[in-house]
This record gives C-alpha cells, sequence and structure tokens, in this order.
C-alpha cells in the first residue's frame, strides 16, 4: 500500500465528528440551491378569507347577491374546502373595479 491509503485512527475520528456537521452544512445548500431555482414553493402567506356571509357585511351586499357574483365569476373563491370563502384580497380587487 502506499502511503497516500494509510489513513490512521486519528484522521478516521476526526473525519466521523465532521461529518454530520458536513451533511447538514450540504443539505442547506442543497435546499438555497433548489429555492434559487424555482423547484421548491414559496410557503403560501397567511391570506385571510371571509365567509359569504362576512363577504356580504364588507362590500353591503346581501348573501344572494354575493352567490351569484361567485356563480357569475366576478369574485372568486377559494379552492379545496367545501365552505365558501372568499380571499380578502378578491373582495379588495372587486371594489377597485366597483367604484
Amino acid at each position: 500500500m502506499s502511503d497516500d491509503a494509510i489513513i490512521n485512527l486519528a484522521d478516521l475520528r476526526k473525519l466521523a465528528a465532521l461529518t454530520p456537521t458536513l451533511l447538514d452544512a450540504v443539505r442547506r445548500l442543497e435546499g438555497e440551491i433548489s429555492a434559487l431555482r424555482g423547484e421548491i414553493r414559496p410557503k403560501p402567506s397567511n391570506r385571510k378569507f371571509l365567509t359569504l356571509v362576512q363577504t356580504a357585511e364588507e362590500l353591503n351586499l346581501c348573501t344572494k347577491t354575493i352567490s351569484r357574483l361567485i356563480q357569475r365569476g366576478l369574485l372568486k373563491t377559494s379552492k379545496g374546502t367545501r365552505v365558501i370563502r372568499v380571499p380578502l384580497e378578491e373582495i379588495e380587487a372587486y371594489k377597485k373595479r366597483t367604484v
């Protein structure tokens, strides 16, 4: 064997002690690289949603009118729940469009 291939026990212990730290650093860097490439979706913001009744109160309309606006596509609702929820941003956009 050559001198380069021989690793003494002390060096092996040093490498073993560094391995978890190096693995954590590599994982963190991989996560940052993925985020920079856009492979990871950004976390959703804490969007506020209002119920049908709250939306009606906010727009000073009745709930039936809000339902009609949703059916016509003039107000968009959240997807993924059975309960109708209207994003606050959507309400604000509707206010701007109708004023």
